[in-house]
């Protein structure tokens, strides 16, 4: 009854958003509201005046310093405190701040020399040593032409209809009324999973920040009692990334790349795909608000084999746009915004298609509830609409009338920080997929619990 058209289709584009979704660091820096930014200016001027009545006053110096970076006024807290090093140089937490002032501006060998300047005396407290300690690590990877990054998650997930059945046994076969056997209906199954990012950006030292950029991402999914829907995924991305910009807060690239994977299903080879495309990826409005778009080509390959004779109808060329956007509301609220068209011209008409889809998101950052970890916890709310209409009828089902689906599928998330590196994460996914013909609508909802490492 078509089950991959039904089940493999969906199945990747949710892989492709999860393994998106738990790649983004619950501790990564966020932007100031417009509130917050008011409060901060108030602060500055107030304390800018009273520091010219008490030019000697440390304290007031500091404070002064750590307000003026959250503006991000960096070059104003440089100068303040290097004025309080003129006063003082036994003072490790200000050299500390003077080396993460110039880290953020990207210069490494001062950063370092106030960094190990900081911890080179006696009694240096312990906060001091790990932070420093962890920004000249961080210097070291920065400094260097290969850089590494990725992510390990792993879990388990419950579906109510793990076999995307149909939710009524009254289908269609060759335009006729018949009734499904109850074993293709909705089959409810667990799995268990685990899913691999891994990032590596080579400096390409053309002299304006070029770099060539590889992706390699992998998932296998193995079905406690459904083996014949066991999902593996690999693929990977490679090519060169060009800096049109890189003033901060309005950093603007353009990536290109060539792209291979491979599907497995049921422990068997499925399908390949080899492709190419180009991503652009902007930063607007200080750092608020981060848009990205693209093209990608692919040609996904199917071979008839002796469990699938009927494979090769499936073999298609796609041309997929994509935009997206990412604005921080405020320091802990960010709201997201991206969609795609697809069109998909495959070996078999009736598996042609155009696809359009549309999601939105909400994220909320929070202090850990009852103090239960030092790191910060994360909810997140989306919902996807995805209307996808075929070319052509599909004469095994109705050879009169093409199909047309349209699916909502709503995702709410909760990350929890345990460490800078792990996280655990529980999600609950409902999705409604409806269609002209009754043998591809169904529903499914899922829970799935597990956890992150990050590196």
């Amino acid at each position: 009854m078509g089950l991959r058209s039904r089940w493999v289709g969906p199945a990747l584009v949710a892989l492709v958003c999860f393994l998106g979704d738990v790649s983004a660091r619950a501790d990564e820096p966020l932007q100031i509201s417009p509130k917050e930014d008011a409060d901060l200016k108030a602060q500055y001027s107030q304390l800018f005046a009273e520091m010219l009545k008490r030019p000697a006053d440390l304290d007031l110096m500091f404070k002064f310093a750590s307000v003026a970076a959250r503006l991000g006024n960096n070059e104003a807290a440089i100068s303040t405190l290097e004025r309080m090093l003129l006063f003082n140089r036994n003072l490790p937490r200000v050299k500390l701040e003077l080396g993460v002032l110039y880290f953020k501006l990207g210069s490494y060998g001062v950063a370092r020399s106030y960094f190990e300047d900081a911890i080179s005396g006696k009694d240096i407290p312990d906060t001091v040593k790990q932070r420093a300690q962890t920004y000249i690590a961080e210097i070291d990877k920065r400094t260097s032409r290969n850089h590494f990054a990725g992510s390990l998650t792993f879990g388990l997930r419950y579906q109510t209809n793990a076999n995307a059945g149909p939710s009524s046994s009254n289908v269609l076969v060759q335009g006729n009324n018949a009734v499904l056997n109850d074993t293709f209906l909705n089959q409810p199954d667990w799995n268990a999973f685990v899913s691999g990012y891994l990032t590596h950006s080579y400096d390409l030292q053309w002299g304006d920040g070029e770099t060539w950029d590889t992706t390699v991402q992998g998932y296998y999914a193995r079905q406690f009692s459904l083996d014949e829907l066991n999902l593996g995924f690999f693929e990977t991305t490679t090519g060169p990334r060009f800096f049109l910009s890189q003033r901060q807060g309005a950093e603007f690239s353009l990536r290109t790349f060539a792209l291979g994977n491979v599907v497995t299903l049921g422990d068997l080879s499925d399908f390949g795909t080899l492709g190419a495309g180009l991503e652009l990826d902007k930063t607007l409005a200080s750092g608020r608000l981060m848009l990205n778009g693209g093209y990608t080509y692919r040609h996904k390959f199917f071979q008839d084999t002796g469990e699938r004779p009927t494979n090769d109808q499936f073999t298609s060329n796609q041309h997929t746009f994509a935009l997206g956007g990412t604005y921080f509301l405020t320091s802990t609220i960010q709201l997201g915004l991206n969609g795609y068209v697809n069109d998909e011209t495959a070996n078999a008409d009736f598996q042609s298609n155009h696809e359009y889809s549309v999601a939105a998101d909400i994220g909320k950052q929070y202090p850990a509830p009852f103090g239960l970890t030092r790191f910060p916890w994360a909810v997140d709310l989306s919902a996807r609409g995805t209307w996808t209409d075929y070319q052509a009828p599909d004469p095994s089902v109705d050879p009169n009338t093409a199909r047309s689906d349209d699916e909502l599928r709503l995702t709410l998330s909760n990350t929890a920080g345990i460490t800078q590196d792990l996280s655990l994460l529980l999600q609950v996914q409902y999705a409604d997929h409806q269609s002209n013909l009754p043998n591809f609508v169904f529903t499914n909802t899922s829970v799935l619990f597990g956890g992150t490492w990050s590196f």
